[in-house]
């Protein structure tokens, strides 16, 4: 199990610190930065990302679907 410490408390909110400021998803992000190491984050970070979808509008079944091949 993952040890409670203020030092993984710490990376996490600055993982979602960095997450709002790069416009990503904030919860994801928080628990990504309490587990996770800073270099598997900076990379998820920097990676190219999708246009958001509102939370509203998000449908998991749709998203999930394969798109058809171009």
């Amino acid at each position: 199990m993952i040890p409670f410490d203020a030092q993984h408390l710490f990376f996490g909110i600055f993982a979602g610190l960095c997450a709002y400021a790069f416009g990503r998803r904030v919860l994801p992000w928080v628990v990504l930065g309490y587990i996770g190491t800073f270099w598997v984050l900076l990379a998820l970070m920097l990676s190219p990302k999708k246009t958001r979808t509102p939370l509203r509008e998000w449908n998991p079944i749709t998203e999930l679907r394969r798109s058809p091949k171009k």
